[in-house]
């Protein structure tokens, strides 16, 4: 009853198309020439019911194929009347809406997971009952595990603190740290780690390892000593015999307070005068110095000691000055692992020359012939390596003796040896009395809750039967 009408030619007859199901239409008709229009003529129809098609069945046969790490092909027999499909993982959730088609794959799902894949027809009827089967992604397998670090290499060791570093390993993407049995501290990826709040003048043992999703590299290890409390303030009360001087294990001393420098008086002659301690035995243990003279003088110093860049950043492990008489047999060793450089007093401005050094039980030592600085470095400024070790004759060791109803007290803290002269094992206490099993030249052979070793003989009290 409104809009435009259609125009015809002189027909009696029309058909309207595009109509709705199942829907009442009121059609009109006018006639026309060139006087103008009639009235309209109208009558009525309802079009025809067409009822939806029966929903599809649930489409068959369901396989997958194409399986990855993160895809999936899902495959079925199509239904009979159906125009669409609808898929999905899982079993709640939207579907996706597919057209026509017979297979799709799923994409972006997790490697070695279980999944529901669901499907089915669809139609103007509607859809059909869900089709469903279930796949696994495969396994994505983790990397193996990286190889141990290498190349280990300590620097900055200081009184508390120790740098360690090392080159990393391929495929790693983390690593882990300890030192001695500790718990492991786990790193990013990174090549170097600071242990801090340590103990002046202890040896330590540093352990490093690679890691990824594959797991944990075998552990590499390195040994590093800090450095001694240079605060060491002993007054000798007794001249040390030279073969055992290392024996005596000096605890570092607090600082003394400074005081202002009084004027020195012109000392008076005396009939005994007053006798001369050497310093080059009261050294810390990372150092031993041997073969010196009574007036030999020797100290400990540190980079401000050195003074020189091109030394200083080799990586200072350690540095003693020695200076006074130096005889002929005068030795050097360092109880780190290193190369050698000599600052010599003779030179004017000091400049750093090549010390020819040798491997000693595990000890970087060297003859010196002239006063100066020697300074264990990292890193190497001289092409070459360690020498052959002078031969040195071995001590005839005098034959022990067993002994009953002897007790040794020891004066100070002393070197607790495997055998007469040999490997350190442990330090004992000063002040300890201990039983006395046997007597060589030199030492005590005693008993110390239960292990046995050797202490030297020059820094005990006997008493009984020694």
């Amino acid at each position: 009853t409104n809009g435009a009408f259609t125009e015809l030619g002189d027909v009696a007859t029309f058909t309207f198309t595009g109509l709705t199901a199942n829907t009442a239409y009121t059609l009109q008709v006018l006639a026309s020439n060139a006087g103008g229009d009639s009235a309209t003529a109208q009558t009525s129809a309802t079009t025809n019911n067409v009822p939806p098609p029966p929903a599809p069945g649930a489409p068959t046969g369901l396989t997958t194929s194409g399986i990855t790490q993160t895809a999936v092909t899902l495959s079925w027999t199509k239904s009979a009347g159906a125009t669409a499909y609808k898929v999905r993982t899982g079993t709640t959730g939207a579907f996706t809406v597919l057209g026509d088609v017979a297979t799709y794959t799923f994409t972006g799902l997790t490697a070695n997971t279980t999944y529901t894949l669901q499907v089915l027809a669809s139609n103007a009827g509607g859809d059909s009952a869900t089709a469903q089967t279930s796949a696994t992604t495969n396994n994505v397998p983790p990397p193996p595990a990286p190889a141990a670090p290498t190349g280990l290499t300590t620097s900055g060791i200081t009184e508390n603190s120790i740098t360690l570093a090392w080159t990393k390993s391929a495929t790693a993407n983390a690593y882990k740290v300890r030192k001695g049995t500790d718990d492991w501290t786990t790193l990013g990826d990174v090549a170097t780690y600071t242990f801090s709040s340590l103990t002046a003048d202890t040896a330590y043992s540093l352990q490093v390892l690679a890691s990824n999703a594959g797991g944990d590299s075998a552990a590499a290890s390195i040994s590093a000593r800090t450095l001694v409390n240079t605060q060491v303030v002993v007054t000798p009360t007794a001249t040390i015999p030279a073969q055992t001087r290392d024996e005596l294990v000096l605890a570092p001393a607090p600082p003394r307070e400074r005081k202002p420098k009084e004027p020195t008086p012109i000392p008076t002659p005396t009939a005994t005068p007053t006798p001369i301690f050497s310093t080059c035995e009261l050294l810390p243990p990372s150092m031993r110095v041997t073969g010196y003279h009574a007036v030999t003088q020797c100290r400990q110093v540190d980079h401000r000691g050195v003074g020189i860049w091109e030394v200083i950043n080799a990586g200072i492990v350690d540095a003693v000055d020695v200076w006074a008489y130096i005889p002929p047999d005068l030795e050097i060793c360092f109880r780190n692992r290193g190369s050698l450089v000599i600052l010599a007093a003779e030179n004017v401005p000091r400049f750093a020359e090549p010390l020819p050094y040798y491997l000693r039980g595990g000890m970087t030592c060297a003859l010196l012939n002239r006063a100066g600085t020697v300074v264990l470095l990292h890193r190497t400024l001289f092409p070459g390596g360690p020498v052959a070790a002078p031969v040195t004759p071995s001590p005839t060791i005098p034959a022990r003796r067993l002994l009953q109803n002897c007790m040794v007290t020891l004066q100070y803290a002393l070197n607790f040896r495997d055998s007469p002269a040999g490997n350190i094992m442990d330090v004992l206490p000063a002040l300890v009395r201990l039983t006395a099993l046997e007597r060589s030249a030199g030492w005590f052979k005693v008993d110390y809750h239960g292990r046995r070793g050797w202490v030297s003989a020059n820094y005990v009290t006997p008493d009984g039967a020694c």
